[in-house]
């Protein structure tokens, strides 16, 4: 989803950048913005994106409804957040930008990867993917490695 900004003598009209960014970028932007220092127990969350200096992740982690998966400016792998296997989907955003062909099967090395760096983030599956309130298709408060309950 593109991201679009607009902040009157903070960036050249017309600045165009293809890096990703999360949610968690917000917060230090806009703490960055407002000349505030952000709290020690959240410093390792998000980068500030008017930061020249601060690297851009090469994929991030996505979550929505049920699903979870890991973005990149290349590929997209989405799976369902219990571990079932009912959802695996891959796409090559580079040919297929608006994610009509399933390419799961065709690159079983690009799943290995995106599937290791979700398991060294989150841990393997299941994962919890908790919402607020009941909108299922808002973005999700956060994701974690979902608890097995006796």
């Amino acid at each position: 989803v593109p991201l679009l900004i607009r902040l009157p003598g903070g960036t050249e009209a017309g600045t165009t950048r293809d890096d990703l960014c999360q949610h968690q970028d917000f917060f230090r932007t806009i703490c960055s913005l407002m000349g505030q220092d952000v709290p020690d127990e959240l410093a390792a969350d998000g980068r500030d994106l008017f930061d020249a200096g601060a690297a851009a992740p090469e994929k991030v982690i996505t979550a929505w409804s049920t699903n979870v998966g890991v973005r990149s400016t290349d590929w997209n792998l989405v799976i369902d957040s219990t571990g079932t296997g009912d959802r695996k989907e891959l796409y090559d955003l580079r040919a297929d930008p608006e994610e009509k062909q399933n390419v799961y099967d065709e690159h079983p090395d690009v799943v290995k990867e995106y599937m290791a760096f979700l398991g060294s983030t989150l841990g393997p599956p299941p994962y919890e993917v908790r919402h607020t309130g009941d909108n299922r298709q808002a973005p999700p408060l956060v994701v974690t490695r979902a608890m097995h309950r006796k």
